[in-house]
Order: C-alpha cells, then sequence, then structure tokens
C-alpha cells in the first residue's frame, strides 16, 4: 500500500488534469453519499479518468504506550483512496476526522 500526504495527492491529481485537459474536454461527476463513502471520477474525452473514494468512517485500532502503560485506542479518520489510467497504482492519504 503506498500512502501519500495531501501535497502529493493534489500534486498527481492537477498534473493529470493538466496533462489530459490540454487535448480533451473534462467531465467531473461525483456519486451520492451512502454508507458513509462517495467517488468522484475526473473523465476526459480522450479516455483517460483519475477516480478518487473517500471513506469517512474509517476507524483504526492502535496500540501505544503512555507512562509505560500499554493502551489500545480507536483512531478515527477520513480514508481517501486513488488512482488513474496514467498511473495504474492505487495511493491513499488520510485525514482526521
Amino acid at each position: 500500500m503506498i500512502t501519500v500526504n495531501y501535497n502529493e495527492y493534489q500534486e498527481d491529481l492537477n498534473q493529470f488534469i493538466e496533462k489530459h485537459s490540454k487535448k480533451a474536454d473534462l467531465q467531473i461527476l461525483t456519486s451520492p453519499f451512502e454508507n458513509g463513502r462517495y467517488h468522484k471520477d475526473y473523465l476526459f474525452s480522450d479516455g483517460a479518468w483519475f477516480t478518487e473514494i473517500n471513506y469517512m468512517n474509517h476507524t483504526e485500532e492502535i496500540e501505544t504506550e503512555v507512562h509505560g502503560i500499554k493502551v489500545k485506542a480507536t483512531v478515527k479518520m477520513i480514508k481517501h483512496e486513488f488512482w488513474s489510467t496514467d498511473k495504474g497504482t492505487t495511493k491513499y492519504w488520510y485525514e482526521k476526522a
């Protein structure tokens, strides 16, 4: 799994849009918000697309140590998954919910 930060995500998206907007029209489709998630597709008339899926209720269990005591906690996050026809690799970035 490749995890990036918000700036790296934004750079991938902007480079993709810049590359394909020179030769094709852009259409952005956003799905309805259902079951704590939605997805957004950036579709170009040349057949290229960029997809992101946003999971609003993502949680992760973590274990840490505080003052010598091991504790478990649930961390609430928003998970963003994205890929494109230019880069078939799926990447993720997270933010605090």
